[in-house]
């Protein structure tokens, strides 16, 4: 607490030296998801694209904080605006179909997932994604293909142990 205290002094040091410049609050929003303030994340996120709204990389991470706060139509927003900046970027359409599973629409997110897996047939948290809802559908060998491909990609991984095991008891 008393490291990120004294960053978070720093970052308003610089901050009032040039004030129109984003970093500062770029990485601070940074420092505030690092230790889950997720108010204050997207708060700073988004006070840095009013300096700049062409920073594409800080609005995704503004979706990644509204996602893991419960917030996926606002979400949704950021990340329509990320793909218009960045129409190939294999992880604003990750976070698209994340999204757009929180949102419950299933085909969106699945025809975004087999986007980002074409290009990237590695993807570890699309791979992990669709095989939790190939799961949750009912579809237990789809999940067990994508689940174990997912593991060998990333083996500790907990969540792609957790839900291989249920795959194969489902089997």
């Amino acid at each position: 607490n008393l490291q990120t205290d004294h960053a978070l002094q720093l970052l308003k040091s610089w901050e009032s030296s040039t004030p129109q410049d984003s970093r500062p609050k770029f990485l601070q929003a940074y420092l505030y998801q690092g230790i889950n303030r997720l108010d204050m994340a997207a708060a700073a996120y988004r006070a840095g694209l009013k300096l700049s709204r062409e920073a594409t990389v800080m609005r995704k991470r503004l979706a990644e904080v509204l996602l893991e706060a419960g917030e996926a139509d606002e979400a949704w927003s950021e990340l329509q605006t990320c793909r218009e900046q960045t129409p190939g970027d294999i992880e604003v359409q990750y976070l698209i179909a994340e999204c757009a599973h929180k949102r419950n629409e299933t085909q969106t997110a699945l025809a975004e997932l087999e986007q980002v897996l074409k290009t990237d047939p590695n993807h570890f948290q699309s791979l992990r994604l669709r095989g939790r809802m190939r799961l949750d559908s009912d579809d237990p060998q789809g999940a067990l293909d994508d689940l174990q491909k997912a593991a060998s990609v990333q083996p500790d991984d907990t969540v792609v142990r957790e839900a291989l095991g249920r795959a194969l008891q489902a089997l």
